[in-house]
C-alpha cells in the first residue's frame, strides 16, 4: 500500500486585491487594475489550492501531487507551489453545484480519494469553518469526519497544506 496525504483546511484570501470605484460601474481601466493586482498577489504567494472545480470533485490540472505552475509569458515556473485542491464540500453540498446529500458526497469524494490513495498522491480537500456549526452542518460535518477516518484507516496522512508541500 502506498502513502498518500490529504492536506486540510485550505483558504488563500485575496481580499484587498478589488481595485475600483464604489457605487459606480466598473471600467476596463478598473478591470485591468484588479487583474493585474490579483496576479502580482498570486506571484507572491509561496502555496496555493485553489486549483480546482466549483461544479464537481476532480483535478483540474490532472495532478495528484504539488507542482509548480508554469509563467507562460515568462517561459519559466512559477515560485509558488499548487497543492491541487481534490474536492470542496461547497460542491457537495451547494443547490447550485451537485446538490448532495452528505452521505452521497461522501462517497463521492472517497472514489476520488480512492484514486489517489492508490498512486500515493498528495492533494487537498477544503471543508468551510461553517459546515460544522449545528445551524448549518447538516450532517456534513459529519461527512468530514468519516472522510478523514477513511485516510487514517488507509493509511494515509492528514497534514496542513504547508506540510504537505515540505514533505515533498
Amino acid at each position: 500500500m502506498r502513502i498518500f496525504t490529504v492536506a486540510l483546511a485550505i483558504l488563500v484570501s485575496l481580499s484587498g486585491c478589488a481595485a475600483g470605484r464604489s457605487n459606480s460601474t466598473p471600467t476596463a481601466e478598473d478591470a485591468k487594475k484588479f487583474i493585474d493586482d490579483v496576479n502580482e498577489t498570486v506571484l507572491k504567494l509561496a502555496l496555493d489550492s485553489s486549483q480546482g472545480y466549483a461544479d464537481r470533485p476532480g483535478l483540474r490540472a490532472g495532478f495528484s501531487f504539488p507542482y509548480r505552475p508554469f509563467h507562460l509569458a515568462e517561459r519559466r515556473p512559477l515560485d509558488l507551489v499548487e497543492l491541487p485542491m481534490a474536492v470542496m464540500d461547497a460542491t457537495l453540498a451547494e443547490r447550485r453545484y451537485l446538490g448532495l446529500e452528505p452521505r452521497a458526497g461522501l462517497e463521492r469524494t472517497l472514489r476520488l480519494l480512492e484514486r489517489v490513495a492508490d498512486i500515493g498522491g498528495t492533494v487537498a480537500i477544503l471543508w468551510h469553518t461553517d459546515r460544522f456549526s449545528r445551524e448549518y452542518a447538516r450532517g456534513w460535518d459529519r461527512a468530514y469526519a468519516d472522510v478523514l477516518e477513511w485516510v487514517a484507516a488507509r493509511g494515509g496522512r492528514l497534514v496542513t497544506a504547508a506540510d504537505a508541500v515540505a514533505a515533498g
